[in-house]
């Protein structure tokens, strides 16, 4: 399967409209998260997505694989806050709806992920969050917790 994966990540144009694209993988399956798969990326010059699901490792295992895949130059951080651990996705729906409002506040996560940020953007590199609105029950609402802990973490 890395061999497949980079042969398609060598086929991707590496300018779109005079940009250098930023090509990311997110997985879903944990024991795809390997040493093997880290290096794949680091020659195809591809970023590992760190996926929060209740399927892949915590947070603090794939800021590891990161940082493995990153060595001595690290590159923008990318993330996908997707689902609240211990749930499954139809259950985290039913429970959230109708996302107006933070249900099940993970003040641990969103700590990580404002060091992670802060850390990067001190280093003057990008970095892109997306979130759920099965992460804690509003997407914008988790975003917004996220950037007063981001902005209390770089101050």
């Amino acid at each position: 399967m890395t061999e497949r994966l980079e042969a398609f990540f060598a086929a991707l144009p590496q300018e779109v409209a005079g940009q250098s694209p930023i090509y990311a993988l997110e997985l879903r399956n944990p024991e795809l998260l390997t040493p093997r798969l880290m290096r794949m990326l680091a020659r195809a010059g591809i970023r590992y997505c760190v996926g929060l699901h209740d399927r892949m490792p915590e947070v603090e295992r794939q800021e590891a694989a990161l940082k493995a895949l990153d060595g001595e130059e690290p590159g923008p951080l990318v993330v996908r806050w997707n689902l609240h651990r211990g749930f499954l996705y139809q259950a985290a729906k039913q429970r959230y709806e109708p996302f107006d409002r933070l249900v099940d506040e993970d003040v641990e996560t969103r700590r990580v992920l404002a060091r992670m940020a802060a850390s990067a953007y001190k280093a003057g590199r990008k970095v892109w969050i997306t979130a759920n609105n099965k992460a804690e029950g509003s997407a914008p609402l988790s975003v917004l917790e996220l950037a007063r802990d981001i902005a209390k973490t770089i101050a």
